[in-house]
């Protein structure tokens, strides 16, 4: 018996310090909680291509230390795109889409401009 009321005692202590820590670790405040995100690339937003062929159009971004002009077709929700205000500096995350006809489009995961 004594063997059983000492496992039992134990497992309660234990489940108590698992609720416990639990608890103490939450943290209510919005901005503690908020993603930090780490930047793969710069570049710079230039603007819309307005060009008219089966290729051309999106917006033209180009990343640092690159020659090329990349396409993007869609920006996340949260990321707004005023023309008048560009060119602009932004910091990108992002994934190859397709290469048309030696344009490249990427997908971007996360986007902000740099103040």
């Amino acid at each position: 018996m004594d063997r059983l009321n000492l496992f039992k005692n134990f497992l309660f202590i234990s489940v108590l310090l698992i609720i416990g820590t639990s608890i103490s670790s939450c943290n209510k405040d919005d901005e503690s909680r908020a993603q930090v995100i780490e930047y793969e690339s710069m570049g710079v937003l230039f603007g819309f291509d307005a060009s008219r062929c089966i290729c051309c159009g999106s917006w033209i971004v180009k990343l640092e230390d690159t020659l090329i002009d990349y396409r993007i077709e869609v920006f996340p929700e949260d990321f707004e795109v005023n023309s008048d205000e560009l060119p602009r500096e932004i910091e990108i995350n992002w994934t190859l889409n397709r290469d048309c006809q030696g344009i490249l489009y990427i997908d971007v995961d996360d986007i902000r401009y740099i103040e």
